[in-house]
């Protein structure tokens, strides 16, 4: 229990391939630069940044078009760093987890210009914690995400999309 808690949301990018009713999607995001209060005794500081990245290939299947469902691979590494008055000013805690994810979404086309959608998905990934006093330890993880996402053509079959995301 390292006594750390925070949110961070995350601007995202990617690219979409469709074919019928199936897509593939490559994706990443970076968080917003942020900053939490800490309770821990690892950082021994009141004040830590959060940096997150995240990268997923997901496959779906929209068997009409308002709804989907997706699966698919995640990876994505928290670095907590302490920052000043701490002594240990610049160390930092990051937890890296790889695995599966299920979810389901819903979209509204937008006249012709977009979509606006809206999704949900649960991951459980084998995880890496590492910090400065207990070194490196390996588990389990699970968490969800929800998501808020603009999705428009570049071009036939190709799309870009810009997306809010929050996780848990």
């Amino acid at each position: 229990d390292g006594g750390i808690k925070g949110t961070i949301n995350s601007l995202g990018g990617g690219v979409t391939s469709v074919y019928r009713r199936f897509y593939l999607d490559l994706a990443g995001e970076k968080n917003l630069p942020a900053r939490e209060n800490s309770t821990s005794n690892l950082l021994s500081t009141d004040n830590v940044a959060l940096d997150r990245i995240d990268f997923a290939t997901t496959l779906g299947y929209a068997p009409n078009d308002s709804i989907s469902v997706f699966g698919g691979y995640k990876y994505g590494k928290s670095t907590f760093t302490a920052l000043p008055p701490s002594p240990f000013t610049g160390a930092n805690i990051r937890l890296e987890g790889k695995g599966v994810f299920l979810g389901a979404g819903g979209r509204l086309a937008i006249n012709s210009w977009g979509f606006l959608s809206f999704s949900a998905a649960y991951a459980k990934m084998a995880t890496r914690y590492r910090d400065l006093i207990y070194g490196t330890a390996k588990g389990d993880a699970s968490g969800t995400s929800l998501v808020v996402q603009w999705k428009a053509s570049l071009f036939q079959n190709f799309y870009y999309d810009l997306s809010l995301i929050r996780h848990d």
